[in-house]
């Protein structure tokens, strides 16, 4: 989700601050990454209460089926000089009819991304160790109809930057996750494509699986069951010339296979 062509708005944009109004601004940092190629870097100007939500790009609109076995994974990292560090935080996820899944936490994990990136874990039921999410419901919420989720940052003072990447429901895998050496692999060329990949995959795997094709924000672009030994060689050549440019995450999973890599198509 925190890759082109997503969509990352922050609210409030505006916070009057000491007499002045200085806007919040949301960009993408192709420089200070820890996944993927572009991390959401907010500053958030002289706002002290800060939420950064997601929307698919253009006018798509999500519906992510997850569970209560589901755990939102990011990558954070925020920087925040004012002196009295973060005082509040919170993650929403919900849909589009005004309700929502409220996870509310200590701003330990603000606090120990000052400066450095942190990877946070916050189940979708709720709790989790270190940082014991509370979740409240509010309004009608179901997580089999999840449209967006925003992650919320306040401190006592204004003016701090806050930075997200790898942004992803376990279910919906975007690559945070280094699966080599897990599982036997495959290869994928050429890669950068500009329309038919070529994919060998290792004589390890040897009972059919399933090959998914997802773009950055979680959706399924290409699908194709395959028969792991049905041709020789264990070879098969892809027509992705209906995908468009962009950066997407290839998966093959069967019941003991699960591995993952990137595929960029030009």
């Amino acid at each position: 989700m925190a890759e082109p062509p997503a969509l990352w708005h922050a609210y409030p944009e505006v916070c009057g601050g000491y007499g002045d109004t200085v806007a919040t601004e949301v960009s993408w940092d192709y420089l200070n990454v820890k996944s993927g190629v572009a991390s959401v870097k907010c500053v958030t100007g002289n706002g002290w209460d800060i939420g950064l939500q997601f929307w698919p790009g253009g006018d798509s609109i999500m519906h992510w089926h997850l569970s209560e076995t589901d755990t939102l994974i990011f990558w954070l990292k925020t920087l925040n000089t004012t002196g009295y560090g973060f005082q509040y935080h919170q993650i929403r996820v919900g849909n589009l009819c005004g309700g929502y899944y409220k996870y509310s936490g200590s701003p330990s994990p603000l606090n120990a991304a000052n400066g450095t990136w942190k990877k946070i874990k916050v189940p979708l039921a709720g709790g989790g160790s270190p940082y014991n999410y509370v979740r409240t419901a509010v309004g009608t919420v179901s997580l089999d109809d999840i449209s967006y989720v925003s992650i919320h940052a306040d401190t006592w003072d204004f003016g701090f930057t806050i930075w997200l990447d790898g942004v992803q429901f376990s279910s919906f895998p975007t690559g945070l996750e280094d699966l080599s050496g897990k599982s036997p692999g495959f290869t994928l060329y050429p890669n950068p494509t500009n329309g038919s990949v070529n994919m060998l995959w290792s004589e390890e795997i040897d009972s059919p699986f399933g090959l998914a094709i997802y773009d950055l924000t979680g959706r399924i672009a290409f699908h194709e069951e395959i028969e792991a030994s049905a041709l020789s060689g264990h070879h098969r050549i892809l027509d992705l010339s209906a995908l468009a440019p962009g950066i997407y995450v290839v998966v093959i999973k069967s019941d003991n296979i699960l591995n993952e890599s990137k595929l960029v198509i030009k």
